[in-house]
């Protein structure tokens, strides 16, 4: 099953820590404003947000706007300007379904853009427009509603248990950066696949066993079953991703196991040549680095 791995926190705390008008601090950024601001609509109709709060851990920012009814408007992204995930949701009581982006390419119907990012007087800048799905991982039957808005608002900076949980990668010598992460089995229960998602039609998957791959370098084909990368790109047509055919290096650089049952950490770097199974159309993929706790 697919999760989508965010921090939470924002819809815990969001209201107690809420602000709806920012200090007077000159932007160091001319395309930040120095004064905050959440502009939302959904279908067409304004959306008065009241209140607002914004954090940043590391490269990851979340954004959470809240009516006075307490709907709201939530944005999980890096600073690339790649999006996790943006969803709705709903007057409590109303009955309406949360609703989020879609899971797979989610670029395909949701437009996302950082504008500006002040680092001293920690403001950011962003607009987004496109679908939200009451299914994500299934919006051709999906009911969905548009939104659109415009937000300039300060950030806090937040901490982290771990510090580099990330993933990379250069496809075809283009930056890439996974965003959403889930773990699943493959085949053996100990045999498992850590799949990254980006918001366009990249995926990147690592394959390992969880207890017998043991840190140190090694040499896979496309007949490998473990310690090997696979690279798969979305068709739009099937709804699928295709897996390419991937020959490459993978090296695990640490395995940390904890002692409280709350995950195991791996680290690792790769590189691969992936060729699509029916064009044989080639993809070098370079210097990939992950850093990751699996709870799997």
């Amino acid at each position: 099953m697919k999760k989508i791995k965010i921090l939470t926190f924002l819809f815990v705390a969001a209201i107690g820590a809420s602000c709806s008008s920012s200090d007077d601090s000159e932007a160091v950024n001319p395309t930040v404003d120095s004064t905050d601001y959440f502009n939302h609509s959904s279908n067409g109709q304004v959306v008065a947000i009241s209140q607002w709060t914004a954090i940043r851990i590391e490269d990851h920012f979340e954004v959470l706007g809240q009516t006075a009814l307490n709907s709201s408007m939530y944005l999980s992204f890096n600073k690339y300007g790649d999006l996790e995930r943006a969803g709705t949701t709903s007057v409590p009581g109303s009955g309406t379904p949360w609703r989020n982006s879609a899971y797979d390419f989610s670029q395909n119907t949701f437009d996302f853009q950082i504008l500006g990012i002040d680092e001293v007087n920690k403001v950011i800048k962003l607009s987004y427009s496109g679908k939200v799905y009451e299914d994500e991982y299934d919006i051709t039957d999906s009911d969905f509603e548009t939104v659109a808005g415009t937000v300039n608002v300060h950030y806090t900076n937040g901490f982290t248990d771990v510090a580099g949980v990330s993933f990379s990668a250069k496809i075809a010598g283009t930056d890439w950066y996974g965003v959403k992460m889930y773990t699943t089995s493959n085949g053996e229960i100990s045999n498992m696949k850590m799949v990254y998602n980006n918001d366009d039609k990249n995926q990147l998957a690592v394959y390992l066993n969880k207890f017998d791959t043991a840190v140190g370098t090694y040499t896979f084909t496309a007949n490998s079953s473990n310690n090997k990368v696979v690279y798969s790109v979305y068709d739009t047509a099937t709804k699928e991703y295709v897996d390419y055919k991937c020959a490459g290096t993978f090296t695990l650089t640490e395995k940390i196991e904890s002692s409280f049952g709350s995950g195991t950490l791996f680290a690792g770097t790769f590189n691969l040549t992936a060729t699509h199974p029916v064009t044989n159309a080639v993809v070098q993929i370079t210097a990939g680095t992950f850093k990751e706790i699996s709870t799997y």
